[in-house]
């Protein structure tokens, strides 16, 4: 059960750090994209090559090494509650003219101007672009597991 929700959590976070980086890196996309890919490699070897020292000092046992991990996965969500607690405030809620933090600049004004006829909905099963995205994302996790 803690298998399939720490991959589900990869899962998730592997669809959605996408979002998260043209959002706010707009203007580097690519550059801010390879260096997460980057640091997921990177965090992938360090892990692999760690686990086994950080067992042993900590008495051999693998619970404990187990724990170590999870205490860091517990610290490396501490730095996105900020980013979740920005979402709770609705549109609506904010004063004429304020963004939320993060959101860029004429945003805010944008979404103040009548919305226009919305489009029809894309199937994102018939998307290139996520065909591409999950092949992409799929091919690096592969990496990170093999390493």
């Amino acid at each position: 059960a803690a298998t399939a929700l720490a991959l589900m959590g990869i899962a998730v976070s592997n669809v959605l750090m996408p979002v998260v980086v043209k959002r706010h890196f707009p203007d580097r996309v690519g550059a801010m994209t390879g260096l997460y890919s980057m640091a997921l490699a990177l965090g992938t070897a360090a892990a692999a090559a760690v686990t086994v020292p950080l067992t042993d000092a900590v008495g051999g046992d693998w619970r404990s090494g187990l724990a170590l991990w999870a205490a860091l996965a517990v610290a490396a969500v501490l730095p996105w509650l900020p980013f979740v607690r920005e979402r709770d405030a609705a549109p609506a809620e904010r004063a004429p003219g304020e963004r939320a933090r993060g959101e860029a600049p004429g945003r805010a004004e944008a979404s103040a101007a009548p919305a226009p006829a919305a489009a029809p909905a894309l199937r994102i099963t018939r998307s290139r672009t996520a065909w591409a995205l999950a092949v992409f994302f799929g091919l690096q996790a592969t990496v990170a597991y093999i390493t």
